[in-house]
Protein backbone atom coordinates (compact mmCIF):
# COMPACT_ATOMS: atom_id res chain seq x y z
CA UNK A 1 0.00 0.00 0.00
CA UNK A 2 2.77 2.29 0.78
CA UNK A 3 4.79 1.39 -1.98
CA UNK A 4 1.46 1.98 -4.38
CA UNK A 5 1.48 5.97 -2.90
CA UNK A 6 4.88 6.25 -3.27
CA UNK A 7 4.28 5.59 -7.00
CA UNK A 8 1.19 7.93 -7.76
CA UNK A 9 3.45 10.41 -5.86
CA UNK A 10 6.49 9.92 -7.96
CA UNK A 11 4.51 10.03 -11.09
CA UNK A 12 1.89 12.81 -10.33
CA UNK A 13 5.72 14.91 -9.42
CA UNK A 14 6.81 13.80 -12.63
CA UNK A 15 4.22 14.68 -14.66
CA UNK A 16 4.08 18.33 -13.05
CA UNK A 17 8.07 18.80 -13.65
CA UNK A 18 7.24 17.79 -17.40
CA UNK A 19 4.66 20.52 -17.46
CA UNK A 20 6.84 23.16 -15.38
CA UNK A 21 9.20 22.35 -18.54
CA UNK A 22 6.80 23.25 -21.63
CA UNK A 23 5.74 26.26 -20.15
CA UNK A 24 7.58 29.60 -21.57
CA UNK A 25 8.42 31.75 -19.79
CA UNK A 26 5.84 35.14 -19.89
CA UNK A 27 8.33 37.69 -20.42
CA UNK A 28 9.54 35.61 -23.51
CA UNK A 29 8.99 36.93 -26.64
CA UNK A 30 6.28 35.19 -28.73
CA UNK A 31 4.51 35.72 -32.34
CA UNK A 32 0.98 34.80 -33.52
CA UNK A 33 1.08 34.22 -36.59
CA UNK A 34 -2.35 34.10 -39.27
CA UNK A 35 -3.09 34.03 -42.80
CA UNK A 36 -1.94 37.47 -44.32
CA UNK A 37 0.02 38.32 -41.11
CA UNK A 38 1.69 37.91 -37.73
CA UNK A 39 1.36 39.31 -34.15
CA UNK A 40 4.06 39.45 -32.26
CA UNK A 41 4.25 40.38 -28.14
CA UNK A 42 7.58 41.68 -26.59
CA UNK A 43 9.21 42.89 -23.71
CA UNK A 44 11.71 45.60 -23.49
CA UNK A 45 12.91 46.75 -20.53
CA UNK A 46 9.47 47.61 -18.52
CA UNK A 47 7.67 48.61 -21.51
CA UNK A 48 5.63 45.22 -23.52
CA UNK A 49 4.81 45.62 -26.99
CA UNK A 50 2.51 44.14 -29.53
CA UNK A 51 3.44 44.45 -33.37
CA UNK A 52 0.99 44.14 -35.46
CA UNK A 53 2.27 43.44 -38.89
CA UNK A 54 -0.29 42.34 -41.79
CA UNK A 55 -3.61 42.29 -43.36
CA UNK A 56 -6.62 43.32 -41.54
CA UNK A 57 -8.84 39.87 -41.92
CA UNK A 58 -11.50 37.69 -39.41
CA UNK A 59 -8.16 35.21 -39.39
CA UNK A 60 -6.32 37.81 -37.33
CA UNK A 61 -8.96 37.91 -34.48
CA UNK A 62 -7.91 34.53 -32.75
CA UNK A 63 -4.19 35.71 -33.01
CA UNK A 64 -4.81 38.84 -31.46
CA UNK A 65 -6.77 37.35 -28.75
CA UNK A 66 -3.99 34.94 -27.87
CA UNK A 67 -1.66 37.82 -28.13
CA UNK A 68 -3.91 39.93 -25.75
CA UNK A 69 -4.15 37.53 -23.77
CA UNK A 70 -0.20 37.03 -23.38
CA UNK A 71 0.17 40.79 -22.84
CA UNK A 72 -2.24 41.25 -19.95
CA UNK A 73 -0.22 38.46 -17.87
CA UNK A 74 3.01 40.54 -18.09
CA UNK A 75 4.36 43.06 -15.55
CA UNK A 76 4.12 46.22 -17.91
CA UNK A 77 4.44 50.12 -17.17
CA UNK A 78 2.76 50.72 -20.46
CA UNK A 79 1.27 48.05 -23.03
CA UNK A 80 1.87 49.20 -26.57
CA UNK A 81 0.22 48.28 -29.83
CA UNK A 82 2.48 49.20 -32.83
CA UNK A 83 0.59 48.92 -36.24
CA UNK A 84 2.06 48.17 -39.71
CA UNK A 85 -0.85 47.61 -42.20
CA UNK A 86 -2.12 48.54 -45.41
CA UNK A 87 -5.71 47.72 -44.62
CA UNK A 88 -8.32 45.20 -44.87
CA UNK A 89 -11.59 44.56 -43.15
CA UNK A 90 -13.94 47.28 -41.63
CA UNK A 91 -15.77 44.63 -39.39
CA UNK A 92 -12.87 43.24 -38.29
CA UNK A 93 -11.00 46.49 -37.61
CA UNK A 94 -14.14 47.38 -35.50
CA UNK A 95 -13.99 44.34 -33.70
CA UNK A 96 -9.98 44.45 -32.65
CA UNK A 97 -10.80 47.99 -32.10
CA UNK A 98 -13.47 47.47 -29.35
CA UNK A 99 -10.70 45.11 -27.87
CA UNK A 100 -8.04 47.90 -27.89
CA UNK A 101 -9.89 50.54 -26.62
CA UNK A 102 -11.21 47.81 -23.62
CA UNK A 103 -7.54 46.67 -22.98
CA UNK A 104 -7.11 50.65 -22.48
CA UNK A 105 -3.46 49.69 -25.03
CA UNK A 106 -1.47 52.97 -26.35
CA UNK A 107 -1.39 52.68 -30.04
CA UNK A 108 1.54 53.91 -32.54
CA UNK A 109 2.28 53.45 -36.33
CA UNK A 110 5.58 52.08 -37.29
CA UNK A 111 5.18 52.15 -41.55
CA UNK A 112 2.07 52.91 -42.71
CA UNK A 113 -1.28 52.46 -41.25
CA UNK A 114 -3.72 52.71 -43.87
CA UNK A 115 -7.82 52.71 -44.76
CA UNK A 116 -9.01 49.92 -41.97
CA UNK A 117 -5.96 49.96 -40.05
CA UNK A 118 -7.19 54.02 -38.82
CA UNK A 119 -10.08 52.48 -37.46
CA UNK A 120 -7.43 50.30 -35.10
CA UNK A 121 -4.92 53.33 -34.25
CA UNK A 122 -7.97 55.65 -33.03
CA UNK A 123 -8.79 52.35 -30.41
CA UNK A 124 -5.73 53.67 -28.17
CA UNK A 125 -6.35 55.22 -25.27
CA UNK A 126 -3.35 57.47 -25.93
CA UNK A 127 -2.48 57.42 -29.73
CA UNK A 128 1.66 58.31 -30.41
CA UNK A 129 3.06 60.32 -33.17
CA UNK A 130 6.87 60.71 -34.15
CA UNK A 131 8.41 64.38 -34.93
CA UNK A 132 11.77 62.99 -35.63
CA UNK A 133 11.79 63.62 -39.26
CA UNK A 134 13.33 60.64 -40.98
CA UNK A 135 10.58 58.54 -38.79
CA UNK A 136 7.90 60.55 -39.78
CA UNK A 137 8.33 59.42 -43.15
CA UNK A 138 8.21 55.68 -43.06
CA UNK A 139 5.12 56.39 -40.65
CA UNK A 140 1.98 57.49 -42.38
CA UNK A 141 -1.91 57.76 -41.36
CA UNK A 142 -3.97 56.69 -44.08
CA UNK A 143 -7.60 57.42 -44.82
CA UNK A 144 -10.21 56.67 -47.51
CA UNK A 145 -13.78 56.03 -47.95
CA UNK A 146 -14.80 52.48 -47.35
CA UNK A 147 -16.02 50.23 -49.62
CA UNK A 148 -19.11 48.73 -49.96
CA UNK A 149 -19.20 44.69 -50.35
CA UNK A 150 -22.76 44.50 -51.55
CA UNK A 151 -21.83 46.50 -54.53
CA UNK A 152 -18.98 45.19 -56.11
CA UNK A 153 -16.21 47.26 -54.10
CA UNK A 154 -18.08 50.53 -55.04
CA UNK A 155 -17.16 53.36 -52.59
CA UNK A 156 -18.92 54.51 -49.70
CA UNK A 157 -19.13 58.41 -50.33
CA UNK A 158 -22.74 59.19 -49.38
CA UNK A 159 -24.70 58.43 -45.92
CA UNK A 160 -27.58 57.31 -48.40
CA UNK A 161 -25.10 54.62 -50.48
CA UNK A 162 -24.72 52.21 -47.33
CA UNK A 163 -26.48 54.09 -44.53
CA UNK A 164 -26.33 51.37 -41.91
CA UNK A 165 -22.40 51.18 -42.34
CA UNK A 166 -21.91 54.44 -41.74
CA UNK A 167 -23.73 54.67 -38.83
CA UNK A 168 -21.14 51.84 -37.62
CA UNK A 169 -18.59 54.08 -38.13
CA UNK A 170 -20.26 57.55 -36.50
CA UNK A 171 -20.60 54.99 -33.48
CA UNK A 172 -17.58 53.89 -33.47
CA UNK A 173 -15.96 57.20 -33.75
CA UNK A 174 -17.96 58.85 -31.23
CA UNK A 175 -16.53 55.81 -28.92
CA UNK A 176 -12.83 56.18 -29.44
CA UNK A 177 -12.26 60.24 -30.48
CA UNK A 178 -13.45 63.64 -29.29
CA UNK A 179 -16.12 65.78 -31.05
CA UNK A 180 -13.42 67.84 -33.06
CA UNK A 181 -11.48 64.45 -33.49
CA UNK A 182 -14.36 62.87 -34.95
CA UNK A 183 -15.56 64.93 -36.98
CA UNK A 184 -12.12 65.67 -38.62
CA UNK A 185 -11.26 62.25 -39.40
CA UNK A 186 -15.15 61.79 -41.06
CA UNK A 187 -14.77 64.76 -43.21
CA UNK A 188 -11.04 63.36 -44.47
CA UNK A 189 -12.24 59.65 -44.86
CA UNK A 190 -15.28 60.72 -46.50
CA UNK A 191 -13.70 63.60 -49.02
CA UNK A 192 -11.20 60.84 -50.33
CA UNK A 193 -12.18 58.38 -52.85
CA UNK A 194 -11.45 54.30 -51.86
CA UNK A 195 -9.35 54.73 -54.95
CA UNK A 196 -7.05 56.70 -53.20
CA UNK A 197 -5.68 57.48 -49.82
CA UNK A 198 -5.09 60.33 -47.55
CA UNK A 199 -2.07 60.83 -45.65
CA UNK A 200 -2.69 63.05 -42.42
CA UNK A 201 0.17 64.77 -41.14
CA UNK A 202 1.42 64.28 -37.18
CA UNK A 203 1.04 67.77 -36.66
CA UNK A 204 -2.61 67.93 -38.00
CA UNK A 205 -3.05 65.03 -36.04
CA UNK A 206 -2.27 66.40 -32.90
CA UNK A 207 -4.14 69.73 -33.61
CA UNK A 208 -7.31 67.84 -34.28
CA UNK A 209 -6.82 65.50 -31.38
CA UNK A 210 -6.54 62.23 -33.24
CA UNK A 211 -3.13 61.62 -31.78
CA UNK A 212 -2.73 62.69 -28.47
CA UNK A 213 0.63 62.54 -28.18
CA UNK A 214 4.24 62.53 -29.58
CA UNK A 215 7.03 59.47 -28.95
CA UNK A 216 9.56 60.21 -26.28
CA UNK A 217 12.85 58.63 -27.61
CA UNK A 218 12.40 55.58 -24.78
CA UNK A 219 10.11 54.00 -27.36
CA UNK A 220 10.65 51.93 -30.41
Amino acid sequence: MMRSSMNIALLMLGLLLVACAQVKPIDSNQTYAYTGGQISVINDERLCYMKLQGKIVPAMKGAFSQALSNLNQRACAEKILILSSHGGDLATAIEVGTQIRDAQLTTDMHGYCESACSFLYIAGAKRMVHTDVSIQQECKLGVHQPTSELFLCQCIDLPKTSPLVVQKIKNYFAQMLSEQAREVLYQDMFATSCKQMAYLDVQYLLKNGIATEVASSQYR
